[in-house]
């Protein structure tokens, strides 16, 4: 729903406020993905590009309680122009241009054996050529607790408003059954870091989607390289 892969430019600054503490101010300015049916398409390094991709702006404004720590908390900014090239998108949002804009907040804290994590975000959905504009909210509540031998337990909500009358949301969601949009989630689980890069989760969600309700169990291997 929310634009992230954009081909451009990032500039950020970090400094320092008081002993500990600073201030990191991030802002990007880009090429956004355009509104295809049911997807956001990339800007394309290696295909052509038909002039199907329009201006991205992102910024950040976050604190840091310690100038190399992980813990930050800040405000999140986003404006993204999208041209409509799916005939199945235009046809639902009778508009050839949806002009996306995010306002949010976050934070980012952690005091071992504590972490918590918690964004939210009010996004406005310009559509240029329809007879209203949309928006709608969305954020998550996230809580982990370090345990011995490397596992970690972990409790997420989602909640959003609105998100279900969007017509630009209902753009994402597929008619195979599976689960695109989740208008609320409650999940618990657990991960074990058993290796400095690679671990493995175990988790358990309730989720109320667009379309129905149901409960899922997930597993996953994550790793990076080398």
């Amino acid at each position: 729903i929310i634009p992230q892969h954009i081909a451009g430019a990032l500039f950020e600054s970090r400094q320092s406020l008081d002993k500990e503490g600073a201030i990191q101010i991030s802002a990007g300015i880009g090429a956004a993905p355009a509104l295809a049916d049911r997807e956001l398409d990339p800007i394309s390094l290696i295909d052509d590009n038909p002039g199907r991709h329009r201006l991205s702006v992102t910024g950040r404004l976050a604190y840091l309680p310690q100038y190399t720590g992980a813990s930050s908390m800040g405000l999140l900014f986003g404006h993204d122009d999208l041209s409509v090239s799916g005939a199945r998108a235009f046809a639902a949002l009778q508009s050839n241009d949806a002009k996306i804009s995010l306002y949010g907040a976050y934070t980012d804290w952690a005091a071992e054996p504590w972490r918590i994590v918690a964004a939210y975000y009010y996004v406005d959905v310009d559509l240029a050529q329809a007879a209203r504009h949309e928006s709608f909210m969305s954020g998550y509540l996230q809580v982990e607790r370090q345990l011995p031998r490397r596992f970690t337990v972990f409790g997420r909500l989602e909640d959003s408003a609105r998100m279900q009358e969007s017509r630009y949301v209902a753009q994402f969601q597929d008619n195979d059954g599976d689960i695109e949009i989740a208008l609320r989630r409650q999940a618990l689980g657990v991960r074990w870091d058993f290796n400095r890069r690679q671990a493995l989760t175990l988790e358990l969600s309730h989720i109320i989607s667009l379309i129905q309700k149901s409960n899922e169990i997930r597993a996953q291997w994550s790793a990076a390289f080398p």
